[in-house]
């Protein structure tokens, strides 16, 4: 059995690797192609945190052949597995949704791990109101929402939404609402 999943868990690494340096040079996917890197992603990480979360999926299939800015959904989920499941040793829930609101693709990811402390919160929600890229790039801390953020901000501009809830010890809820292309 553990052969078995070794084999499986090389196969998706080699898929994520091939797909992260995959020059395409618009960096724009279907979103099918996004959902299945990021299950290749979540798979590995329930090995390798022996399945001390799960991962539901509620994908409204007319949204498959849209497209969307690559490497977009792994940070979200890495989030919700490295901060929110801290400390947790079985229990996680992360669920992941797409449906269309409008002309837009409403994308959500909820967790029910630690959530963030209001002080911290305060602190990301500044950060994602910083006015332009440099701020940005003048920060050396964790980035990996910010970095979607702003790749987000840049190509889609007002369009696009982020919208963050999170209250400690009770999960956080990321919806990103982006213009369906």
């Amino acid at each position: 059995e553990k052969y078995q999943t070794a084999c499986e868990v090389n196969a998706r690494l080699s898929d994520l690797l091939r797909y992260s340096i995959n020059h395409n040079s618009s960096g724009i996917v279907t979103l099918a192609e996004e959902i299945n890197h990021m299950n290749n992603y979540v798979y590995i990480q329930q090995i390798r945190f022996e399945h001390k979360f799960t991962f539901q999926t509620c994908i409204d299939e007319r949204c498959l052949d849209c497209h969307i800015v690559k490497l977009v959904f792994q940070p979200f989920i890495e989030n919700s597995i490295q901060h929110g499941f801290r400390g947790i040793s079985s229990g996680g829930l992360i669920r992941f949704s797409v449906r269309m609101e409008g002309e837009n693709l409403l994308i959500s990811f909820e967790d029910n791990g630690n959530g963030m402390k209001a002080s911290e919160y305060a602190s990301l929600m500044a950060r994602l109101d910083q006015g332009t890229i440099a701020d940005f790039q003048e920060q050396n801390e964790s980035i990996g929402i910010l970095n979607i953020h702003y790749r987000l901000k840049l190509k889609f501009a007002d369009a696009y939404r982020l919208t963050i809830t999170t209250r400690e010890r009770q999960g956080m809820c990321t919806r990103l609402l982006i213009p369906r292309i």
